[in-house]
Parts: C-alpha cells; structure tokens; sequence
C-alpha cells in the first residue's frame, strides 16, 4: 500500500479517507459478520485509509456507518443476494453499476462480478488501486 500511500499525499485535496478511524477491533468484526478471513494486503488497506474517495471514485471500507452503503459489509451482503457467482473469500470494493461489482478475493486479487459471471483482473489490490486512481484524473 506504499505506492497508494504516495499518490495520496501526492493529490491529498482530492481524497477523503477515513484514516486512522479504523481499529484491529472493526476489522475483526468486520471479518467475523461476513466470515472471511482477511489477508494482510486488505487489512492494511483498511487500517490505513478506512474506505477512499476520489473524484467521483468510492471505495468501500469501514470507518463508516455500519449501514453505510460504503461499508464493506453491507456491500458484499448486496453483492451476494445479487448476483450466483461471487468468488469465495472476496469482499466488495466498489459497485460499478447495476448487480455489478468489483471485488476483493482473500490472497487472489481483484476480480469483476455481474449477475451470472465474475472475471479475474489479475491485479493485486494495490494495482487496481493506482489504477483507478488513474483514470479518475
């Protein structure tokens, strides 16, 4: 999460992060309400920044209303009554449009899931990150 780290200090009044308002204790709960275990990459990305927005980029995280569509666990619990195909151990991180998400897969990486098929990225969760980032400026 480096890379990510420098390119928000670089744009810093572009972004809206909830850095810092997220303990090992919301991880935790998060996990434990959706019953995955997180992998280092995403529990870094949450201790770190929470959730990001950027632009009219939103990332889903925690740092936010337990009923916040932006909440990682409310998220994911849509994708999963939304769509058959939702890789096992992943997480929502943005919804990107109607039954369609990306989302986090545990020690995998990022994958795109619609109504009847999810498809690998094959980027890291950093990766998809920076590039999204990208593409928003």
């Amino acid at each position: 999460m480096f890379k990510v780290a420098n390119f928000i200090e670089d744009h810093h009044q572009d972004f809206l992060t909830k850095d810092g308002l997220v303990s090992d204790h919301d991880i935790q709960r998060a996990s434990q309400d959706l019953g995955i275990e997180f992998d280092q990459e995403f529990k870094s990305y949450l201790l770190r920044f929470g959730k990001i927005s950027f632009h009219s980029m939103e990332l889903c995280g925690l740092g936010v209303p337990d009923s916040s569509y932006l909440n990682i666990v409310v998220a994911t619990k849509k994708a999963i009554s939304q769509v058959s195909c939702m890789p096992e151990n992943s997480v929502v991180i943005e919804e990107i449009g109607e039954a369609n998400f990306v989302a986090y897969q545990m020690n995998h990486g990022v994958v795109q899931v619609s109504a009847n098929e999810s498809k690998d990225l094959d980027l890291s969760l950093q990766d998809y990150l920076l590039m999204r980032f990208r593409e928003e400026l």
